[in-house]
């Protein structure tokens, strides 16, 4: 059986006293992303509808990265959480 892995990338916004959005990113595996997931953390996709219709995480909130600025009030609550 094939396994699908998935690399989560995090997009967030970083006060100017703290580092920068590169410097604090991390790589996590499937199992950490739905651990965070059943904590309240947000799993965002940010890719193109086509692509996030051909195979997403479960559960993940897709918006796509050109609207992102545009839509940042759906994901405000999620602003404190991983």
């Amino acid at each position: 059986m094939k396994r699908l892995l998935l690399k989560i990338k995090s997009f967030f916004a970083v006060p100017h006293n703290q580092p920068s959005a590169a410097a604090r990113h991390a790589t996590i595996n499937v199992r950490q992303a739905q651990a965070l997931q059943q904590q309240g953390g947000l799993l965002l996709d940010v890719r193109e509808a086509h692509e996030y219709a051909l195979i997403h995480a479960p559960h993940s909130t897709h918006i796509p990265l050109a609207q992102l600025s545009q839509r940042l009030n759906k994901i405000a609550a999620y602003q404190d959480q991983p």
